[in-house]
């Protein structure tokens, strides 16, 4: 991905792509803070700060809370931390905000797998 590249290719390793994003939020301000912000949350998730990339996450939901992309990366970081039911929150909400996107069925799918399947309306069929 996009953030990955950044990191690894153009910066060349996640301490300095982390650097170089809080600077970015520093330095930014309205539009360009948010994707500072969502910037810092994807190189800490990288590195496998979970709860710091959550606590950026939650800032750029702050601001911004109709950008399906931030509740989907959100949504996995929850799942990673084994907070399975907020993570479906959040992809339900990325379903209500792109439901005919791409990423709006890929959070119905998702949500699918997690929730697992009805059996209800299966045993209901054999009856």
């Amino acid at each position: 991905m996009a953030m990955e590249y950044f990191a690894l290719d153009v910066v060349g390793d996640l301490d300095s792509a982390l650097v170089v994003a809080l600077s970015a939020v520093e330095l930014a301000d309205g539009n360009m803070e948010i994707e500072a912000l969502f910037s810092v949350a994807h190189v800490l998730a990288m590195r496998g700060e979970l709860e710091r990339a959550l606590q950026y996450a939650d800032q750029v939901i702050t601001k911004v809370d109709d950008d399906p992309q931030i509740f989907m990366f959100r949504a996995q970081v929850l799942f990673q931390l084994g907070r399975t039911q907020d993570a479906l929150t959040d992809v339900r909400r990325v379903e209500e905000l792109a439901p005919d996107s791409d990423m709006g069925q890929m959070a119905r799918l998702l949500r699918l797998n997690l929730e697992g399947p009805d059996f209800s309306t299966i045993i209901q069929a054999d009856r």
